[in-house]
């Protein structure tokens, strides 16, 4: 997983760059073999101004997907940006994957397995409709007993 760190307003800090290094790579520790590349951007949105006005975008690369992931949040500096990015960055991974996992499940070939249905074998009695079936629907050698009716019902 190669991880890009810049800041476009200005270089990033050793600091910065580590801390930035860590909490990318733990948000994306689980699903790791999936990642091929992270692009990290931090800029100042107002410049001079001042505010909450640091942007932290976060780009991800999935190997199994065309589309790369991308997660933006803001900050009162670059840390807190990164943290919010790094906590949105996991969940929206996780999502996309997911998501792959799904449409490639559904895109699988059909199970060959056939739908279950009732089959009446031979040996089960077909009784006429009277009063002691509906009141006992299991004769005195334990089998299941099925009437006319329900014949037509299965």
């Amino acid at each position: 997983m190669l991880i890009d760190i810049r800041h476009l307003d200005a270089p990033v800090s050793n600091a910065l760059y580590d801390f930035t290094n860590r909490r990318i790579t733990r948000a994306l520790r689980p699903f790791q073999e999936a990642v091929s590349r992270v692009d990290v951007r931090t800029k100042d949105v107002n410049g001079p101004r001042g505010g909450i006005d640091i942007e932290c975008a976060v780009t991800v690369e999935l190997i199994s997907i065309k589309q790369p992931v991308i997660v933006t949040a803001e900050g009162a500096d670059p840390y807190a940006a990164v943290v919010y990015a790094s906590a949105r960055l996991h969940e929206a991974v996780s999502r996309a994957l997911g998501r792959r996992r799904r449409i490639a499940r559904s895109d699988a070939s059909p199970s060959t397995a056939t739908p279950r249905r009732h089959a009446i074998s031979s040996d089960v009695e077909k009784a006429e409709p009277d009063a002691d079936a509906d009141a006992d629907a299991v004769d005195r050698a334990g089998d299941i007993v099925i009437t006319a009716a329900d014949y037509e019902r299965l």
